[in-house]
């Protein structure tokens, strides 16, 4: 079964379609907190100008 990528809302969600969709072993009993498996990144890491970059509240 298939997890529509527009249900996407959260990082709960996206961890559910990428073990749904892409075959990815995650399981959300593995780590306490979603900070245990990703990281912030800051403008300059993907190239983008701070000023536009200020738009974003949060990206990781």
């Amino acid at each position: 079964m298939n997890y529509d990528i527009r249900n996407v809302k959260n990082t709960t969600d996206l961890i559910t379609y990428f073990s749904t969709n892409l075959g990815w072993d995650i399981d959300m009993d593995s780590f306490d907190d979603i900070e245990d498996i990703s990281y912030d990144f800051e403008a300059e890491d993907i190239g983008l100008k701070e000023e536009n970059f200020a738009k974003i509240s949060s990206l990781r």
